[in-house]
């Protein structure tokens, strides 16, 4: 596991970015305002880079916190690959790694707070207008089963913990490199 966190940031690096088509992305959970009526806030904040028009990286950062003062905390980050088989936007997304380190443990039975999880990811991605991206989405975690024991210790910690969850991304895409079309175009009528 330890040459896997090593080898996926290397490979990011020596990846070449100076291609066309690459766009950066930012966005935020909008089921997050669950929070006002449930005793659990679910909030999550993903930037992303779009490799080519199949594949592209996530980077999330997840908080799970009861209301409470004092209450448990989860957070949770990872590295996640976007695979696009078609080009209407739905995609498949896996965590390549993830993991999660939990905060003011009511229960403190000795167990390290800091933990591997799994998810993946069924969504689409929809571009209305210019920029703007939203995506609906199912998030199942731990889907093979592998990290049962840290999600049931997790399920425990928290009132609100569900293994399926349905979310709404919205953010804004940003251009790296990209070259405009239309001044191809007036360069070639020129």
């Amino acid at each position: 596991m330890r040459t896997m966190i090593i080898f996926i940031p290397i490979l990011i690096i020596c990846s070449p970015l100076s291609g066309a088509d690459h766009t950066l992305f930012c966005a935020v959970d909008g089921a997050v305002i669950d929070a006002l009526w449930e005793e659990t806030v679910l909030a999550r904040v993903e930037i992303g880079l779009s490799l080519d028009e199949q594949f592209s990286l996530r980077f999330p950062i997840s908080l799970t916190a009861e209301r409470e003062i004092g209450g448990p905390r989860l957070l949770e980050s990872g590295l996640f690959l976007d695979y696009y088989p078609m080009d209407c936007g739905l995609y498949l997304s896996v965590s390549l790694i993830q993991v999660g380190a939990l905060f003011n443990d009511w229960y403190d039975d000795g167990e390290d707070s800091f933990t591997f999880l799994n998810e993946m990811v069924f969504g689409w991605s929809i571009d209305p207008y210019k920029g703007l991206r939203i995506e609906p989405r199912v998030i199942l975690r731990d889907p093979n089963g592998v990290f049962d024991s840290a999600y049931n210790t997790l399920s425990l910690r928290f009132s609100r913990f569900p293994m399926i969850r349905f979310s709404l991304l919205v953010g804004w895409t940003f251009p790296l490199g990209q070259t405009n079309q239309l001044d191809i175009q007036e360069e070639e009528e020129t």
